[in-house]
Formats: structure tokens, sequence, C-alpha cells
């Protein structure tokens, strides 16, 4: 087994080496003791590590909240959330969470759907409400790369009476902004199409 020692030399400074034997206190050789520089690297090398650990918890809980990042990467965005919903969209919607304002309205949950591939691109089946009944405007713009995005809006009706129900179209999968539009209210939202 081979143990560090320092010699002790004219400069008054010490220089590293390895050797077989216990060194002893004479022939200007110097021992070392090793309680205190295991001591003081074990230390360092935790501070280092806590360091290294207070660095990656940092970097993981900065880069999801670019801002709310979903597990896919794509930021949960909707807008406008509104607490109060007229009586015609609840009962529309049958109770179930919306998202809206004034003349559009849609389900909280149909912005969570990733879509379906569909030969060479992604859909996905929309609800919309609009106050009143109407064909609205929609567009689509990829967030995270190139893309192009279609719609289409039909009307359907149920025993609640006429709603819209509209296609999206994405060319590839990614994170999307998508915007509906009817008369003066717009609802906006990001999807994560495919993931």
């Amino acid at each position: 087994m081979h143990s560090l020692i320092h010699r002790y030399d004219a400069g008054n400074r010490f220089g590293s080496t390895f050797e077989g034997d216990p060194v002893r206190r004479d022939g200007g050789t110097l021992q070392h003791d090793w309680g205190r520089a295991t001591l003081r690297f074990f230390i360092v090398r935790c501070l280092l590590a806590m360091a290294l650990v207070a660095i990656l918890v940092a970097g993981c809980a900065a880069s999801p909240s670019k801002s709310s990042k979903a597990a896919s990467g794509c930021v949960t965005f909707m807008e406008p959330v509104h607490a109060r919903e007229p009586h015609d969209v609840v009962e529309w919607a049958q109770g179930k969470p919306v998202i809206g304002e004034g003349s559009l309205w849609t389900i909280r949950s149909a912005v969570r759907v990733p879509g379906v591939k569909y030969g060479n691109s992604w859909h996905l089946k929309f609800p919309w409400y609009t106050r009143p009944n109407g064909l609205l405007r929609v567009e689509g713009r990829r967030l995270d790369g190139p893309g192009t995005f279609h719609y289409d809006v039909n009307r359907a009706f149920d025993a609640r009476g006429a709603f819209n129900t509209s296609t999206l179209d994405f060319s590839v999968p990614g994170c999307w902004q998508v915007t509906g539009q009817y008369r003066t209210s717009r609802l906006r939202f990001n999807l994560s199409v495919g993931r």
C-alpha cells in the first residue's frame, strides 16, 4: 500500500510523493496529519456535491417553468378563463368546466386532447359554443417550429340545441397556438398535438 507523504525542502515548500513505508521524523522528512486533510477533502467534496445538486434542482425547476410546461414541453395557456358562465353555456357543457367569454366558449378538457394521426397529419375534433349560434373563424400556428394548419367548422344539433364542431388539422406534431374568433369574442389556447 502506498501513502502520500510531503517532504520538506530547503525552500520551505512541500512536494508530494508516494512511498511504501511509513515516514519517520528524521532526515528532513515530515509526517503529515492525514486526519485533517481527509476531513478537509471530505468537506470540499460535500460542498461540491451540494452545489451540483442545487444547480440541478434549480435547472429542473426552471426548465418547466419557462412557463408551466406540460410533460410534452408545450406551455399550458388559455385565454380568457372566466369563473362565471352564462346559463346556456353551463347547460351546453353539462356542468363541465368551460373557458371563453361573451359569444365564444369551449369545454376546458378539449384543450388537453393530443389529437389523432390521420394520414400525414394530426386531427382533433373540437367543440365550440357560440352565442347566438354561428360559424366562427379559427387560426392556428405552431410555436416550436414550422407547420401548416387547416380547419373546418360545422353546425351540430342535439337535445340541448345548436353548437359547432370543428376538425382542427395540424401538419406535424408539436406545440400549437389556436385562436377562435366569433363576433367580438376571442378564445386562445395552446395545444400539445401528437405528444
